[in-house]
């Protein structure tokens, strides 16, 4: 979201931090607002964030994720199913 906003390669950035500087990642949704992208942890996570916690995993291994919804909150199984997904992105990564 930051990268579409500000005009930067997410993936280029994450290559720029330290390893041990990451100790948790955040995964969230977002609304679109057209020309930029408000941080509103109010969906589910889409696609493109999926994606770039792929590279993040690659990058940093096994990390702590919280998936945050905050408002719009769905049923209890929705975020389960969210939680479910970075878990089994998270093996699928680690174990290529």
């Amino acid at each position: 979201m930051s990268g579409r906003n500000h005009g930067f390669d997410p993936s280029a950035y994450l290559a720029g931090i330290p390893r041990e500087r990451i100790v948790q990642f955040h995964l969230a949704g977002h609304s679109d607002k057209g020309t930029w992208l408000l941080d509103s942890h109010d969906a589910a996570v889409p696609e493109v964030v999926w994606e770039l916690y792929r590279d993040a995993v690659r990058r940093f291994g096994r990390v702590p994720t919280l998936i945050e919804w905050d408002d719009h909150i769905p049923p209890l199984e929705a975020l389960v199913a969210e939680s479910c997904k970075a878990a089994s992105i998270e093996r699928e990564v680690l174990a290529a």
